[in-house]
């Protein structure tokens, strides 16, 4: 992965996110209210802040589960270490309180989508989406 950076800006794979300073004031790992397993890292700045994450960490019911319960995927631990490793703590629960950038899809906040986080100093990088997709080629 190569990563480049200036004026707030970080490319990605050839890719250019805006990169906002920020810091992770709580995260949620877990079953949301709908039942499926997900995680946000809920992220804060002078005047404003955003969610990034949401994505599904497991998968639809087996066929044949009587019960309808959503199945375990390996997505969930590689997101989990994936992000621990970008933020460059050793668990999920110091992620709070940790500086990161939050990537967004344009050249402007406004308007752009939250799509992945970056550390402090901008050497590491990921993007959700690119992240699954990757994981679910192998």
């Amino acid at each position: 992965m190569k990563i480049e950076h200036a004026n707030l800006t970080i490319t990605l794979d050839g890719a250019e996110y805006s990169a906002q300073p920020a810091t992770i004031r709580s995260t949620m790992l877990g079953v949301e209210d709908h039942g499926i397993m997900s995680f946000w890292l809920h992220c804060e700045w002078p005047g404003s802040g955003v969610g990034v994450g949401g994505f599904s960490l497991d998968d639809k019911p087996a066929a044949g589960d009587r019960f309808g319960r959503r199945r375990p995927h390996a997505i969930c631990g590689h997101v989990i270490a994936e992000t621990l490793t970008c933020v460059g703590v050793s668990s999920w629960e110091k992620l709070t309180g940790q500086r990161c950038h939050v990537l967004f899809d344009g050249p402007h906040l406004i308007g752009s989508h939250a799509v992945g986080i970056a550390n402090a100093d901008l050497t590491r990088g990921l993007i959700y989406e690119h992240l699954i997709a990757a994981f679910e080629e192998t």
